[in-house]
């Protein structure tokens, strides 16, 4: 599976008005070809550039549908919590 940045720019909504640039605490987006990138590695998803976009150009990557199209399969889960630890995903109805 391609890794995939959690905040990603809309690239055809993007009109490189620069206000995610001076609303990142971290300095992790910078315009590149023209479009304001969020730099994975300087990141720290506080979410903040999603807040501030006025073109809602910003948005957050998920995978909760995916997760939930897991979840109704028989074979077991396992979340990723936090690189590099695994934790096993205990299913509601095998709760105790």
């Amino acid at each position: 599976m391609p890794t995939r940045g959690i905040v990603r720019t809309i690239k055809a909504k993007c009109r490189r008005c620069y206000t995610c640039i001076r609303g990142c605490p971290a300095k992790a987006i910078k315009v590149e070809e023209g479009q304001a990138k969020v730099l994975e590695e300087r990141c720290i998803t506080c979410g903040n550039c999603v807040k501030v976009c006025s073109q809602s150009a910003k948005e957050i990557y998920s995978e909760i549908e995916l997760v939930k199209e897991l979840l109704q399969d028989a074979v077991p889960v396992f979340a990723t919590l936090a690189p590099p630890s695994l934790s096993p995903f205990i299913l509601p109805s095998h709760a105790r």
